[in-house]
């Protein structure tokens, strides 16, 4: 039988043979053997699983279930604990764009997009995605196309599980799960017992496992609705286990085995042997003894796994019995044309489904175009000729050396020579000064060995502790700057070694190099000047070499971290020339840490949206900022000596949306004042929805203290009053309320210069009453100088309801506003909110500052702290701990962690307070 013979050259290549002790090849045998032929139970020798693997095999016993149509739901195995999801919709958008960018671009690729994607829905693995709950979790699957290089007609969809969102991926949070297949050298070894060999197939086995109802939207992905490209995109999400989800092999194998196990007593227990040990992921191979064994078997699997709606397909066989036995649908109809045996083609084809091994000389996707090459095949002649039709005059006599004159005694040979490069080794050194020790080690080593160190008491291998004379490190330098020059200037070497000139196209044509003891240096127009000629004759070096990096960080060290024009000279002063240097400095200087601590700028992120509560028509003071500015010293009582003085705060409260303000003047910071200013401010404006502040010490006492106040939290949840706090240092999120105290103050600054009334406590509850009106009357839009148009917009005409211009006399029409004095007060309600809409948010629209969107700062970051209070070279380095991504899914403020003398300290700060040492990637 010639099917054994060749599956030995599968399973060990004559093109890399390799030599065995016979001890270690019995052992080889023996370790095969117990793996794939014995029945024993595995015992203590073996390794155990890991903690993950058996956290996913107890999900899969818990979880997995058959539904109503009989077909099995797998959930997606999650780690445990794991980080919530982010919402990564717009990473998704983006990657669907530049998709549909690219299939505008390739007709032909849309329209097999088109029909793969059709495919799915039709076959029902895809369903429109439900609308989502407030706070539910979700995940957007970026889909791409790929082509088989042997089948560039037709494309295949995946779904990026690896694409990343905020340093998260669907794969990251999954487990992999356990490698359940089967060794596919004991596959192998077992499909060769038998004379009838079989071959088998399921169907899209990922596809065949459903996924469960509450895991559907962590497989979301946009596609265009009713699959038509011409219509609007919506959201749609997967069934079913998709290819590109790591736990998806492991959840198709372990849902297999579950399947068949659940026919094992209608169908026989050799079913469930034949998919547990005879399989390779989706791939069935067997040998029996007889081809009725064959049959039977086939139709009972088959059968079995069509209950849990499997297909078992594409079967193949060295008997034509069997496959006469099976429809042609049911059979592998890619060999039908092959000129090599169904036993060889599925031995090659499990192989070629492990990777290509260096053995199979073929694959089933290009089998015709190789088996029938003559290299294989060797001449027709010799396949045609038999026995019978052989001549006996086809022998020749063989011709003697000597005698023949066309035979000449040469030998022709062909060699390679691979040059192995040994500056790889260079780029696991990070200072140019341990790459230039260690070169130098080798080089004393070497002499050493040879004999021709100085030093007598230096010979052989040893641990040399004297340190390196100067002519070792010259050497090693010299060295260093030759393999560089060997790599990347490979041909210009080449040339010069010859005395040829170099290629026009070179960079270094301009710099006229020439050779200076077998290395390239500047030629240059300076050998008549005074200089060193290490300065007239600079070593040239390529700017992409890690090399040029270490010796760019060394001399930018040497200049103490200075700029570019220092660090440019120094490099020059060394005897170098980098092409292209003046980039690589930048680029070193950038990401040098210690100059981003000594100059780094803080980080900035894209301006936010505005958020809902500046956008909404509302009562006035629904939504509050509020602040507290001050101190002011008042006279509270007058005494013989003298007067008595104390100081005096006020809480500015500002309408996020009309712009509004009210202030309130108070007699501390303590929590109990802050409270009192919130009870009156609640009596005049009435009940806020929202309050938003930053995290003063007394305003986060106050929250907590209206907390403990039973009867006054009962009012607030009636009327549904929250209070949100910005974070510490964040000022600038606070601009709508920061604002209005800086005209406060301008204006309060004006009254008590022109004011000469003493300043008491009732001075400056009015002074402050009269702030609030001033910059109440203040118009929100340009003055009009339209007759027409005489009102201006201005929180007052909202808060008072009058327009503050006395009506000139005369008749006027219906439509003019003073007409009808009862109709005053609505007219100007309404007047204020439709300008407020039409003029006034218009004039928001723009950004005045941060227009530009940066990376977002993430977890394990390294910063450095911002304080005021001490000199920058004490700022504390910290490590980003948590993110806190907006609603645009960019970073605004972050949560870090400091350690100082033995403590751990977290803190909350925005992204503009702190400076970016060391990105995580």
């Amino acid at each position: 039988m010639a099917a054994p013979q060749f599956l030995d050259s599968v399973i060990t290549s004559d093109s890399s043979r390799k030599h065995h002790t016979l001890t270690g090849t019995l052992r080889l045998q023996s370790k095969v053997w117990d793996n794939q032929f014995s029945t024993a139970a595995k015992n203590d020798n073996e390794p155990a699983p890991s903690i993950d693997d058996t956290l996913f095999l107890e999900i899969m016993d818990e979880s997995m279930y058959r539904d109503d149509d009989n077909s099995w739901v797998a959930p997606l195995p999650f780690k445990e604990p794991r980080r919530k999801m982010p919402n990564n919709r717009e990473l998704a958008v983006r990657r669907f764009l530049s998709l549909k960018r690219s299939m505008q671009k390739k007709p032909h690729m849309q329209q097999q997009y088109v029909e793969f994607m059709g495919g799915i829905f039709s076959s029902g693995h895809a369903e429109i995605a439900p609308a989502l709950k407030e706070g539910e979790e979700c995940w957007y699957l970026p889909t791409f196309g790929v082509y088989h290089p042997q089948k560039p007609n037709k494309i295949r969809v995946v779904f990026d599980s690896s694409a990343q969102e905020d340093g998260v991926s669907l794969n990251s949070v999954l487990l992999t799960g356990p490698d359940l297949n089967n060794s596919l050298i004991g596959v192998l070894l077992r499909f060769r017992k038998e004379s009838i060999a079989v071959m088998a197939d399921i169907q899209q086995m990922f596809h065949c496992f459903m996924v469960r109802e509450d895991h559907r939207n962590y497989l979301r992905f946009l596609w265009h609705k009713d699959n038509d490209v011409e219509k609007e995109v919506i959201d749609y999400r997967m069934k079913v286990h998709v290819f590109g989800n790591s736990p998806s092999p492991a959840v198709a194998v372990y849902g297999l085995r579950k399947a068949i196990e659940a026919g094992a007593k209608d169908y026989g227990a050799d079913t469930v042997k034949f998919v547990e040990r005879h399989f390779y992921v989706d791939d069935g191979l067997i040998s029996v003894p007889s081809p009725a064994e064959a049959i039977d078997l086939l139709q009972r699997t088959q059968a079995s796994l069509a209950e849990s709606n499997l297909r078992l397909h594409k079967f193949a066989s060295n008997s034509p019995v069997v496959m006469q036995a099976f429809s042609p649908e049911d059979c592998a109809a890619v060999l039908k044309d092959l000129d090599l045996s169904v036993f060889k083609a599925g031995a090659v084809a499990l192989c070629a489904h492990r990777g290509k091994p260096s053995g199979s000389r073929i694959t089933l996707a290009h089998s015709i175009s190789t088996t029938k090459t003559t290299w294989f095949t060797g001449p027709s002649f010799i396949r045609r000729s038999t026995p019978e039709t052989k001549n006996e005059n086809d022998k020749f006599e063989l011709v003697e050396s000597d005698k023949d004159c066309e035979i000449r005694p040469q030998v022709r040979t062909c060699a390679t020579h691979l040059q192995v490069v040994s500056c790889k080794r260079f780029e696991r050194f990070s200072t140019f000064k341990s790459l230039v020790r260690a070169v130098a080690f080798l080089i004393h080593m070497a002499k050493s060995f040879n004999g021709s160190n100085s030093n007598h008491g230096c010979k052989g291998w040893h641990i040399c502790q004297l340190p390196r004379t100067p002519d070792e490190m010259d050497q090693a330098k010299r060295v260093i700057l030759q393999q560089v020059q060997q790599v990347t200037f490979a041909k210009e070497l080449s040339a010069l070694n010859v005395g040829k000139s170099i290629a026009k196209q070179s960079p270094l044509q301009k710099l006229s190099p020439v050779l200076d003891n077998g290395i390239i240096s500047v030629g240059g127009r300076l050998k008549h000047s005074e200089l060193e000629n290490s300065e007239k004759k600079p070593i040239i070096l390529p700017k992409d070499s890690h090399v040029s990096v270490l010796l760019t960080r060394h001399y930018h060290e040497q200049v103490k971290h200075q700029g570019r024009h220092l660090t440019e000279g120094a490099i020059r002063a060394g005897g170098l020339w980098i092409v292209g240097g003046k980039r690589l400095v930048n680029s070193v200087i950038h990401k040098c840490v210690i100059c981003r601590k000594l100059r780094g700028k803080q980080e900035e992120q894209l301006m936010a949206d505005l958020p809902p509560e500046r956008l909404k028509t509302c009562p006035s003071f629904s939504y509050v900022g509020l602040d507290v500015f001050g101190p002011w010293t008042v006279t509270t009582r007058r005494t013989r000596g003298g007067h008595a003085q104390s100081k005096r705060w006020a809480i500015l409260f500002t309408c996020m949306s009309s712009r509004a303000v009210h202030i309130e003047v108070i007699e501390s910071l303590d929590t109990s004042s802050c409270v009192n200013a919130l009870r009156r401010f609640f009596a005049l404006r009435g009940p806020a929805k929202k309050l938003i502040s930053d995290r003063g010490t007394n305003f986060i006492g106050a929250s907590k203290e209206l907390g403990m106040d039973k009867a006054l939290q009962l009012y607030l949840n009636d009327q549904g009053c929250s209070w949100e706090f910005n974070p510490p240092h964040a000022s600038h999120m606070g601009g709508s309320w920061e604002r209005m105290i800086g005209i406060a103050r301008r204006i309060l600054d004006s009254m008590l210069l022109q004011s000469k009334v003493q300043l008491t406590h009732d001075v400056l509850c009015t002074l402050m009453a009269e702030v609030s009106a001033i910059i109440n009357a203040r118009p929100l839009l340009p003055v009009s100088s339209d007759p027409d148009n005489p009102f201006i917009l201005s929180p007052s005409m909202l808060l008072t309801q009058k327009s503050c211009l006395i009506p000139p006399p005369g008749d006027f029409l219906d439509k003019d506003l003073y007409t009808k004095q009862w109709r005053q007060v609505q007219a100007l309600a309404n007047q204020f909110w439709t300008r407020w809409r039409r003029e006034y948010l218009p004039l928001l629209q723009k950004r005045q500052k941060w227009t530009i969107s940066c990376r977002n700062l993430q977890v394990g970051d390294i910063v450095l702290l911002k304080d005021k209070q001490v000199p920058r070279n004490s700022w504390l380095m910290s490590r980003v701990t948590a993110t806190f991504p907006g609603k645009d899914n960019r970073v605004r403020k972050v949560e870090v962690t400091v350690n100082d003398q033995s403590t751990r300290k977290t803190f909350l700060r925005p992204v503009t307070e702190v400076i970016l040492l060391l990105p995580k990637d």
